[in-house]
């Protein structure tokens, strides 16, 4: 058992990043992506106004937006029960790049992935500040 996220990340990392040259190749979005293995705090406001926080792994990363697998299966029946997932219009992430603090930004939900029990959420930026933007493309580029 782990500790935390960052626990998770550190021991399987190397089998969540993909080699980033052969996504790159097929590549048809607007901005770069890389696989990757980063730590992720989501949270929502529910139906009865009350924010609900989880925990997720960041597989997929560009400037424009995330991928994000791995939700804090402790949560998750929490998580069924407050929202449907198709629901998600609003989300305020914190996102844990190496060496830096954490960076803050609001998305919303652009695709929903469900295979049994594991539920995987696309995540368009919407406020992305320009730091930030500059610190996910030097993470992308190194």
């Amino acid at each position: 058992i782990f500790n935390n996220e960052e626990d998770v990340v550190s021991y399987f990392a190397n089998d969540f990043v993909k080699d980033s040259a052969v996504l790159q190749a097929v590549e048809l979005r607007k901005t770069p992506r890389l696989k990757t293995a980063l730590p992720l705090e989501f949270s929502f406001e529910d139906r009865e106004g009350e924010r609900v926080t989880f925990k997720a792994i960041v597989t997929d990363l560009s400037e424009g937006g995330l991928f994000a697998e791995y939700l804090d299966v402790d949560c998750l029946a929490d998580f069924n029960k407050c929202f449907e997932v198709a629901e998600l219009k609003h989300l305020d992430l914190r996102i844990k790049l190496p060496g830096l603090e954490y960076i803050e930004v609001s998305g919303k939900v652009a695709r929903t992935v469900i295979a049994g029990e594991q539920v995987g959420i696309g995540v368009e930026f919407l406020d992305l500040k320009h730091q930030d933007r500059d610190n996910i493309r030097a993470f992308l580029q190194s």
